[in-house]
């Protein structure tokens, strides 16, 4: 396999893959949200029940002007990262204290945060063919302190949260030319040059 060019579509759903496999969670537990101004993680109320879940949005970018490539561009380099947050319900904890929110060993932040971790530093993401795109491997570049919050219409759950920010640098094919109709009304794929 080799390294290729990608869209940042490719690259979320990458990391997703990448956390449901090594986390064992499926599409309800690991999923796409949008953060909200704050930081946390929009999720309707009805998501989310007692346990575990990891959340993924885009975070912030930024390119380098002297890796766009071609005439025209045809690639871009983006140093995007990712923001994965593992937020938890669990109700063992007296009033004001947090021991298993935090502690607990299946399902307390700390825990929840070591196995993002592990499932995250140092991999090359690959796309499902096997082909490889990140210019480097993955790192954190940034971890929230461990927060409780409220999400939810009225603000009516509780649940406990970190959020980790993930460097995934890759270069944006640019090349790919979209479907174009013809006279028939059918439509067929462009050829694109590399």
């Amino acid at each position: 396999m080799s390294r290729v060019n990608v869209t940042q579509s490719d690259v979320m759903q990458s990391v997703i893959r990448r956390l449901r496999q090594e986390l064992s969670l499926n599409d309800r537990q690991c999923f796409f949200v949008l953060n909200d101004q704050n930081g946390m993680p929009a999720i309707p109320v009805g998501v989310i029940g007692d346990g575990c879940y990891v959340t993924v949005a885009p975070g912030e970018s930024s390119i380098d002007d002297g890796l766009a490539v071609g005439e025209p561009i045809e690639q871009v380099t983006e140093y995007a990262t990712v923001h994965v947050t593992g937020l938890t319900r669990i109700h063992l904890d007296s009033t004001g204290h947090d021991e298993k929110l935090l502690l607990d060993e299946t399902r307390g932040l700390l825990s929840i945060k070591h196995r993002i971790l592990q499932a995250m530093c140092g991999q090359d993401l690959t796309l499902e063919n096997g082909n490889t795109f990140l210019r480097e491997l993955v790192r954190p570049v940034a971890i929230g302190s461990p927060q409780a919050g409220t999400i939810g219409e009225n603000a009516s759950l509780t649940v406990g949260f970190v959020t980790i920010l993930f460097s995934v640098p890759f270069d944006w094919d640019l090349d790919d030319e979209p479907e174009e109709e013809d006279s028939s009304g059918s439509s067929s794929e462009s050829s694109s040059s590399t």
